[in-house]
């Protein structure tokens, strides 16, 4: 069961890689709208908004995809076969990487958004996930190294 579901969160993660590759296309594509008229600067300033918005839900995703990574690894680690167990260890740390990643790219596109209550509650989601899954890797290392020695 958890390797199916350890194989659907290597697809998604995978397809999130090309839907980041399209954010950034949008984004630059909005970027380079022309801006002479007041209504081209309204059309590429509400361009750019959802470009960015987009650009930030995009890795938000793959950060909470990389958490759900990090909770299997923390079954694995505890239930699964100890002559693997450090194939899940770098497993959470390769995830744990990959969500601040993430997170780093939110917060670059954050400063993009003229909504404050947005970027608030962006900036409180990020936080939130990068201590949770800190905690979590930490978890997960001390089990695995327990279970080394």
């Amino acid at each position: 069961k958890i390797g199916i579901e350890a194989q659907l969160l290597k697809d998604q993660l995978a397809n999130m890689v090309d839907e980041d590759t399209i954010a950034f296309k949008n984004v630059m594509s909005s970027s380079r709208l022309p801006s002479t008229t007041e209504d081209e600067k309204k059309h590429k300033m509400k361009s750019l908004e959802a470009a960015n918005k987009y650009a930030i839900e995009v890795p938000m995703k793959t950060a909470e995809l990389c958490f759900k990574v990090l909770v299997l690894s923390k079954n694995l680690v505890e239930k699964g076969n100890p002559n693997s167990v450090t194939d899940v260890g770098v497993a959470s740390e390769i995830a744990f990487a990959g969500l601040r990643g993430a997170c780093m790219n939110v917060e670059i596109n954050l400063k993009n958004i003229s909504d404050s209550n947005y970027r608030k509650n962006f900036q409180r989601k990020i936080n939130k996930i990068i201590i949770k899954a800190g905690k979590l890797r930490s978890e997960i290392y001390d089990q695995t190294m327990s279970v080394l020695h």
